[in-house]
């Protein structure tokens, strides 16, 4: 209750309503003052009008009575007045002077008023004339002459209580009369004025900052051109202001706290600086980069952190920059607490007040390690090979223009070669591409040994490397390929394996072969191929005639990709001959390639043109599909049923599926395995001993005949050679060829003949021509043989009469 008393009380409109009132009280209070004021001084003055009127009324019968001397009448005026209650003393004089009557009645002591009012006492003395009436008779004395006069003497008590009884009711008079105006203004204040007053306030009473957007005042109706109107206008433009204001502090609120949350959790450092460059506060991130903590750096200068690395130029130009154009923004390499170095980049902005006089500066750096880690990433992945870590064909195309740049400027030779691996495709065939990527390291690590700090090795892919070597002549190119022939040629040992990779290498010199890298690089390509051309294992310098060769190389090339997609191929059969009986006990498919621009080309050259461009494994596998396809048919057509061998390439043993495509064959062309044999050539069976025999044993499972071609030509561990399902060996021609005249050769074929006997295989002779060979090997227990002596192989149509005529034997 006192609550809303008090809120009350608050109100504009009670408060105006409590003033009306008691400027209304007040203004009564003047006017009964004022007029008991002006009263007062008529007394005092003798202008009293009730007092005067007494005494002009006294007046006339007075003066008849002192003329006359009638105590009578005289007595009736004096206690006429003496009946005046402010009358306490009358005393009337004859014409002569002489007290004519003197009445009076007890007189009140004069309080505390009474002596305000009146200091003296209050008395009137009127003289008295003769009446005009008696003045007219004969003997009658002059005014002048009379001496009478009318004394009254007023109680100041009685006056002062008169007084005040008139002041209280005049006061109240004035002050109704006051209330009354007070009231009636209290309305017209409170509905003109304090209502709409209240309505505002009642509005802005319930408006907030959250919603202010919602808070607008109403026009109070006739007030549109007054002050409330103004007021009403005036608010509610400062309203609108206000939500507008609002609505850019909350977005101010936002961006404070948008940057509080960069400036605490952005992963640059972010340092404030005073006007003398001294740290006011640093970010997070700055601890976690440099390692000092924020009350360790805040008040000192950031050259703290300065490594030294770089010049006080350097500081002098940035500051320069800072001061003329207010920012400055560049790389920088700082100290951490730990002593390390970071490398950063760096963004100084001044700010100046109003006056232009700099305040702060703020800097922003962030950390370039992992910027600079990334870079070196890129560039080790745009310039590297990711697998050896050698220079990349990019890198070194750079290197060689800067070596070309600067031996032309000095005159001064370099070499470059061409490395490629010998049977590296096998290698990953047969043992997986983790071996094979292994070997690749392992070969780049011992070229990176065989050349100097200058020199560059460089991985073009695959197994394909270069090698640039500044400064050196034809001599020292000599020297280097000597080194890495016999650094590669030594066995690799990789995950259990030993591994045999010999380089080729091909040689181009500057100025000598060419006078830019492209072409340098292509003839020392072409070096490289003629390599391969001669038997691999080894290196050649380019020559002018090698262009021929290598466009002849390319021709063919051209040729049997094009036989190969034609199947352009023809396959001729050589009987194999009993030499006990001389009755055909077998059959070898060779394969033939017409070309109607280079003619009959024989297998010796395209062969290993087409392992070498990767052409080996279909041309084997149409080779398997056709001899089956082949000796089915002969069989179909009442032809003796014998084995048909066919050579297979080491890459192609080597494949996964190899016995699959073994097994696919047979069953395409109906053809039971045993009338099918696989010739392997004994470097292709001892090259991945492990994995040949496993494969070897998987088709003899299938019931194919396995036999090792041009056995003696290669080393061949008897332990591997005891583990493999052997059907034959073959003696190959070159041992066959000088027999009558050679005891070496007599030597080896007959200690083959004797192992093979061991192993329980039986020996087929190749390359037998003429009569004399034949008892030497016969004689030596060789169990088949083959050669122009029997017949040269046969196309199809003249060796199935060949059968025939066996048959009809």
């Amino acid at each position: 209750m006192k609550e809303k008393l008090a809120q009350l009380s608050q109100q504009l409109y009670v408060k105006l309503a409590w003033r009306t009132l008691l400027i209304g009280l007040l203004i009564g209070l003047l006017a009964a003052v004022y007029e008991t004021t002006s009263r007062y001084k008529a007394v005092a003055e003798g202008r009293d009008g009730e007092f005067s009127y007494l005494l002009n009324a006294s007046f006339q019968p007075a003066s008849r009575a002192s003329y006359l001397q009638d105590e009578s009448l005289a007595g009736e005026v004096a206690h006429g007045l003496l009946g005046v209650p402010a009358v306490y003393q009358v005393i009337i004089l004859d014409r002569q002077g002489r007290e004519l009557i003197s009445v009076s009645r007890e007189k009140f002591q004069p309080g505390l008023l009474a002596r305000l009012l009146f200091t003296s006492e209050q008395q009137y003395r009127l003289p008295l004339v003769v009446p005009d009436d008696l003045a007219a008779m004969p003997g009658a004395a002059g005014a002048e002459e009379s001496r009478g006069e009318l004394f009254v003497a007023l109680d100041r008590e009685v006056i002062a209580q008169q007084y005040w009884r008139h002041f209280l009711r005049t006061l109240a008079d004035e002050s109704l009369g006051g209330l009354m105006v007070a009231l009636l203004l209290s309305l017209v204040y409170y509905y003109w004025v304090t209502r709409p007053l209240g309505r505002i306030s009642a509005v802005l009473r319930k408006a907030r900052p959250e919603n202010i957007g919602e808070t607008r005042l109403e026009m109070p109706p006739r007030h549109e051109s007054d002050e409330i109107g103004l007021i009403v206008g005036t608010l509610n433009r400062l309203i609108a202001d206000l939500q507008h204001s609002e609505e850019l502090r909350r977005a101010d609120e936002e961006q404070l706290r948008l940057l509080a949350s960069i400036f605490e959790h952005s992963h640059d450092a972010i340092v404030i600086a005073d006007a003398e460059a001294n740290l006011e506060t640093v970010n997070p991130a700055f601890t976690e980069i440099t390692g000092y903590a924020a009350d360790e750096v805040v008040g000192k200068n950031p050259r703290l952190l300065q490594s030294g690395r770089q010049s006080q130029e350097f500081y002098e130009g940035m500051w320069k920059a800072l001061l003329e154009k207010g920012f400055w923004t560049g790389e920088v390499w700082n100290r951490r607490k730990d002593g390390s170095f970071y490398s950063g980049w760096l963004s100084i902005s001044v700010q100046r007040n109003e006056q232009g006089q700099i305040e702060h500066f703020i800097g922003v750096t962030s950390d370039n390690t992992v910027y600079k880690a990334a870079q070196e990433r890129i560039k080790q992945m745009a310039y590297y090979d990711q697998l050896t870590g050698l220079p990349n064909r990019s890198l070194l195309q750079d290197r060689a223009d800067r070596l070309l740049a600067q031996v032309r400027r000095e005159e001064k030779p370099f070499a470059l070669m061409f490395i490629d691996l010998d049977n590296f495709k096998r290698v990953n065939d047969s043992l997986g591409h983790p071996v094979g990527d292994l070997l690749l390291q392992e070969v780049a690590r011992r070229l990176v040994e065989c050349v100097r700090e200058v020199d560059t090795v460089s991985r073009q892919g695959g197994d394909e490397f270069v090698v640039l070597l500044p400064d050196t002549d034809s001599d020292g190119a000599r020297h280097v390929a000597e080194k890495i022939l016999a650094s590669l040629s030594e066995p690799h040992h990789l995950e259990g394996h030993e591994v045999v990779a010999t380089p080729s290498i091909g040689i181009s010199l500057f100025p000598r072969d060419a006078q830019d890298f492209e072409d340098l690089t292509k003839h020392a390509d072409t070096a490289l191929y003629r390599v391969k051309e001669q038997g691999r294992a080894g290196f050649q310098f380019f020559t002018n005639e090698m262009n021929v060769i290598v466009h002849e190389r390319q021709v063919m090339e051209d040729a049997l990709r094009q036989a190969v997609a034609d199947r352009k191929f023809t396959l001729h059969y050589q009987p194999q001959i009993d030499l006990s009986r001389g009755s055909i006990v077998g059959m070898e498919a060779l394969i033939r390639w017409n070309d109607p621009e280079l003619g009959d080309v024989e297998p010796d050259t395209f062969i290993p043109l087409a392992e070498e461009v990767g052409l080996i494994v279909q041309i084997g596998t149409w080779v398997l599909h056709e001899a089956c396809a082949q000796n089915r048919q002969w069989q179909d057509m009442g032809l003796p049923c014998l084995p048909v061998a066919v050579n297979v390439s080491a890459l192609q043993i080597h494949q996964a599926d190899f016995v699959q495509v073994v097994a696919d064959a047979l069953d395409k062309a109906g053809l039971e395995a045993k009338y099918l044999e696989l010739e392997l050539t004994e470097r292709a069976v001892m090259e991945f001993a492990e994995q040949t025999v496993q494969t070897m044993q998987q088709l003899n499972a299938l019931g194919v005949g396995l036999s090792v071609d041009d056995f003696g030509t290669s080393y061949s561990s008897l332990t591997y050679l005891r583990r493999f399902p052997l059907k034959k060996l073959k003696i190959d021609k070159s041992f066959v060829h000088d027999l009558p005249v050679n005891a070496d050769d007599r030597t080896i074929s007959n200690s083959i003949i004797l192992l093979a006997h061991g192993l329980n295989a039986a020996v087929v002779a190749e390359g037998v021509e003429d009569e004399r060979q034949l008892e030497i090997l016969r004689g030596q227990g060789s169990d088949a043989a083959q050669g122009f002596h029997f017949s040269k192989p046969l196309p199809p149509e003249e060796f199935a009469a060949l059968l025939r005529a066996a048959k009809a034997k």
